[in-house]
């Protein structure tokens, strides 16, 4: 199967009736719309084996060594981090960006994953009766280290803490506490950061031409223009197999998606501006078939900030 993007011109959504998927994350409406409805192909058995529906046939899963090695389960991955961070980040003033680091070149998921639970119930210990939840992030290093970035999330605004009691309750290592004030589509932001690498920090093995390195233009956590240069989807290497590189607090929301006619689709976001548009063609490999098309359109409102 190949996916290939094409010019969205290619598939003029007209119909109204046309039954299409729209996902709602917090001030970010996605709508899907298909070609031909997709359906279900496959079902999976166990962690090692799955059936294909038409014939019935059992096959084996083909396993990876390197979460680099399936970019498509990856990118998935990525895709619902960056909604339920949409979903859950609709008011900046209940939100503040940590990160967390370790003194020594910390490998051992396992004792991260303690780690951070620890940091977990000795700040709720401090703030004693103020609710938070969290969304917990691994990021891995270039020199083969991890360490986390989380967004807490508060009832209300979110409680000050100096940094340098967050780094006494992490107990591991420097720490950085932040306000967040990129008002729209932070999830984008945030998963980018996640695949991307700063050339400073990548195997130079990686490169194998000028076009892999990118000079972008971002904003920080801050709302500050910064300029720098990137190797795309440089990172994902760094990620081990079977790896869970994100974790969230049990109250975190989870995106709605219904199915719903194009004109009830129009309707929800006439209110909204249209930040972002994809088409993408998926083809048989054999003979380049057109199996289905797929347009995205993203909708943004704005984002509270005060």
């Amino acid at each position: 199967m190949k996916i290939k993007k094409i010019d969205n011109t290619l598939f003029p959504v007209d119909d109204l009736n046309r039954i299409v998927q729209v996902k709602k994350t917090g001030n970010i409406t996605e709508i899907k719309t298909y070609l031909r409805e997709c359906r279900q192909t496959i079902q999976k058995v166990n962690a090692n084996e799955y059936i294909v529906i038409d014939t019935g046939e059992l096959k084996t899963c083909k396993h990876t060594e390197k979460r680099i090695e399936n970019p498509i389960s990856l990118k998935q991955s990525m895709k619902k981090l960056r909604d339920i961070i949409n979903t859950n980040c609709t008011n900046l003033r209940k939100c503040k960006f940590l990160t967390l680091t370790y003194r020594e070149n910390m490998q051992d998921v396992q004792k991260l994953y303690r780690d951070v639970k620890n940091f977990h119930k000795r700040l709720r210990y401090f703030l004693k009766n103020i609710k938070f939840e969290y969304i917990s992030v691994i990021e891995p290093q270039g020199r083969g280290s991890f360490h986390i970035h989380e967004i807490l999330i508060f009832a209300k605004s979110a409680v000050f803490v100096p940094n340098d009691k967050i780094e006494q309750l992490w107990g591991n290592g420097f720490t950085k506490t932040t306000k967040i004030n990129i008002v729209n589509n932070i999830g984008t932001y945030l998963t980018a950061y996640l695949c991307d690498i700063p050339i400073e920090q990548a195997d130079l093995k990686d490169i194998k031409s000028l076009s892999d390195i990118k000079e972008v233009n971002t904003e920080d956590v801050n709302g500050k223009t910064i300029s720098k240069h990137i190797i795309k989807g440089g990172r994902l290497k760094y990620y081990p197999k079977g790896m869970r590189f994100y974790r969230c607090s049990r109250g975190i929301k989870q995106p709605q998606i219904i199915k719903c006619p194009y004109s009830v689709a129009k309707d929800m976001v006439k209110d909204s501006v249209l930040i972002y548009e994809k088409t993408i063609k998926i083809s048989d490999d054999i003979n380049e078939r057109t199996l289905n098309i797929i347009n995205y359109k993203q909708f943004c409102n704005k984002t509270k900030k005060e």
